[in-house]
């Protein structure tokens, strides 16, 4: 199930993540799975160069790395657009459950 809340614009990742209810985030993403999140897609979509860069500034803009419920922490999409990006990556999150905004404007 997803719940969207609609909110204004010029948020940071941190009030975002604070918004959705998250308590303990990282608003840094760890560099080798960012770099591996990013090539799967680029890969699977035949991305340019040009591409993929703007997927890898999307990527960091609309995740934070959570550590709710999970000492280790995860990837936790901000955005819808952050939630279909975790699912091209891996399909096994099309089975969880995320509370995201809607960026309105």
């Amino acid at each position: 199930m997803l719940v969207i809340q609609a909110v204004q614009p010029r948020l940071t990742k941190s009030e975002a993540a604070k918004l959705l209810g998250l308590k303990s985030f990282d608003t840094a993403l760890p560099q080798d799975w960012i770099d591996d999140f990013v090539e799967g897609i680029a890969s699977k979509l035949k991305l340019d160069r040009h591409d993929k860069a703007k997927l890898y500034d999307k990527a960091l803009s609309s995740l934070v790395w959570a550590y709710d419920g999970n000492p280790f922490g995860g990837p936790y999409p901000l955005t819808t657009d952050a939630v279909k990006l975790l699912e091209m990556h891996d399909s096994s999150y099309a089975s969880k459950e995320f509370s995201v905004l809607s960026i309105a404007a």
